[in-house]
């Protein structure tokens, strides 16, 4: 009687650490999107002044991507910019230029990034995204 107790204990072990334990190349091998990065900087000349946006996005591996900005005005709603990009590449680099207000004007600007990954099934593996909101004053 106390062989089978002692079998049925060592199966349950053995079961328990082989569910538990993940293959070290498993997590290496799964696909990412970083997350996006926003900049801002403000610039001008005689005809007035802007803000220069610059955003990155990148995932890793062989799969479909989907890149997706928006920038708009926060208070109307009204885009400045917006792009889909569905492609097999894995970096994404835009610029986009938002003129800026004076600051009476109480005016601000949101970007909106992110970036995902698809899998053979089209279901998203993996995504990041981005938002963030700057007045669009010129600085003093």
């Amino acid at each position: 009687m106390r062989v089978p107790q002692v079998l049925t204990a060592a199966v349950t072990a053995v079961l328990a650490l082989t569910a538990t334990a993940a293959p070290a190349h498993a997590a290496a091998a799964r696909p990412k999107c970083a997350v996006p990065s926003v900049s801002k900087v403000f610039d001008h000349d005689q005809t007035g002044g802007w803000w220069a946006i610059t955003v990155d996005m990148h995932c890793d591996h062989k799969y479909t991507k989907e890149f997706v900005l928006s920038v708009y005005n926060r208070r109307t709603g009204e885009p400045y910019f917006f792009e889909t990009k569905p492609t097999l590449e894995g970096t994404y680099h835009k610029l986009v230029t938002v003129p800026s207000t004076p600051p009476s004007a109480k005016e601000s600007a949101c970007v909106d990034a992110s970036a995902a990954i698809y899998g053979p099934n089209e279901d998203p593996l993996h995504s990041e995204r981005t938002y963030d909101c700057f007045p669009t004053a010129s600085p003093a």
